[in-house]
């Protein structure tokens, strides 16, 4: 299980956790998070997904998936 953010560019993957509950329940979580945080006056967002962080800049985001 993956998560995937599709930026305007790029396509930028997760590393691979293993597909159990506990993961695709955080996974999902980070996404709605980052969906619910979006908005023009929000310049850039950091995703914290376990021992994985990026920052992106939310103009740039085109969509997210979990996988």
């Amino acid at each position: 299980m993956r998560l995937i953010i599709y930026l305007k560019r790029q396509t930028i993957k997760s590393p691979i956790y293993a597909d159990d509950y506990d993961t695709k329940t955080t996974m999902m979580a980070v996404k709605n998070e980052i969906i619910e945080h979006c908005s023009p006056l929000r310049r850039y967002i950091t995703l914290n997904l376990n021992d994985w962080s990026l920052t992106i800049k939310v103009s740039d985001l085109v969509a997210l998936e979990v996988q």
